[in-house]
């Protein structure tokens, strides 16, 4: 896995940021950050991750492991193998992999819950793997799962949110991604639910009224509590906390995916006779397929998923991504994807027109945002809005 993973950085810089190519100036950006994320990576060897980041400092001189932020998604289940263990695993990641953020995935607060979701600790496992990583680390995250079926009611999730923001050192501050429950056709977890809702009828999601309730609560009580929204689902204490990784997703920047079904998006250089434009690419989803790939090939890359996106392609994702944001979509980003066409070639002008005047949308310092009473409406703002 270590070798296939060196072997398509490698990979993904000499086909995309060869420095011979005097057009491509993708070697003068700085990399912002590293993400350690999908599965569990803190159960991965440490020599691995080593290894990664090495190979990235290779590639890309102009890395700066100081500058940039290096964040490892660690599940609390992992304090079950002793207090002492977790902190040496965390202070070995932060020493020798440069790790600088963590991002826990704690969903719960609730034991019932918790084994609702599939999880395998506890609410205490929690709140002490939060406290542990808290005196470790300067910026940590943690996500919250709501809406998670009919019978949670405003009030439990009121107690349970304001429970978890008082969790966070209040002098140091934090992050925190509260998400809505989604089941995935195909997923475990969705015919987990299937099978459980055949032996009992009483597993039903919340209505949208009972949803929308809950994402108002969630609003109110993390402003009341000074982490302000800046995102449909991410809370920050201050700028400082904010993800850059997923703040690059959303104002439109270059990715590279390394791993079994990771995706990348990265632009392409552009020459007088041609628009700018992005490769999307997607990796072959399954582990040993995608090792199986890379022993004959450069690069795993499915050919289905893999392809030059036009620009109505990347304008539409720009707009999807970027107006999630408080922040919204710089229109000099917009307009360097568009080649300066008009916002009106790629956007339903009437209701563009409609919802800046109904003060859903509104144009301030040279952004396109939502104002924050039209984040919960977003998708149905999109629906209406992206020509397709």
């Amino acid at each position: 896995m270590t070798l296939s993973m060196v072997k398509e950085i490698k990979s993904f810089k000499d086909r995309f940021h060869n420095d011979s190519d005097s057009v491509n100036v993708d070697l003068q950006r700085p990399i912002n950050s590293i993400y350690f994320g999908g599965g569990t990576p803190s159960l991965a060897k440490i020599g691995t991750l080593v290894e990664i980041v090495q190979t990235i400092k290779n590639c890309y001189p102009n890395f700066n492991e100081n500058q940039c932020e290096i964040t490892l998604e660690v599940n609390p289940d992992q304090l079950q193998q002793g207090e002492e263990k977790f902190i040496t695993l965390l202070k070995d990641f932060k020493r020798f992999v440069g790790v600088n953020r963590l991002s826990l995935g704690i969903q719960s607060l609730n034991d019932t819950d918790l084994q609702f979701l599939g999880r395998t600790h506890s609410s205490e496992q929690s709140v002490k793997s939060l406290h542990l990583s808290q005196t470790l680390f300067d910026r940590v995250s943690f996500d919250l799962i709501y809406a998670r079926h009919s019978k949670q009611t405003v009030d439990q999730w009121r107690e349970e949110l304001t429970k978890a923001l008082k969790l966070v050192n209040q002098a140091q501050g934090g992050h925190m991604s509260l998400y809505q429950l989604t089941i995935e056709q195909g997923t475990n977890f969705h015919k987990r639910i299937n099978n459980l809702q055949m032996k009992s009828k009483n597993i039903i999601p919340p209505n949208d009224d009972l949803s929308t309730d809950l994402y108002e609560e969630t609003q109110r009580v993390t402003s009341d509590l000074g982490f302000p929204q800046y995102e449909v689902s991410s809370f920050a204490s201050s700028p400082h906390h904010q993800s850059r990784h997923n703040l690059n997703y959303w104002r439109g920047g270059d990715y590279i995916g390394i791993g079994p079904g990771a995706c990348s998006r990265i632009t392409l250089p552009s020459n007088p006779n041609s628009f700018t434009t992005k490769f999307q690419g997607r990796n072959i989803l399954h582990p040993k397929d995608w090792m199986d790939k890379l022993k004959v090939s450069p690069l795993s890359l499915d050919p289905l998923e893999s392809k030059d996106l036009s620009t109505q392609e990347i304008i539409q994702e720009l707009l999807l991504m970027g107006l999630r944001t408080l922040e919204g979509v710089n229109l000099d980003t917009f307009n360097y994807f568009s080649n300066n066409q008009p916002i009106s070639t790629f956007v339903n002008q009437k209701y563009l027109d409609q919802f800046l005047h109904d003060q859903l949308l509104t144009i301030e310092n040279n952004n396109l945002k939502p104002t924050p009473k039209s984040l919960i409406l977003i998708d149905q703002i999109l629906n209406k809005l992206l020509i397709r």
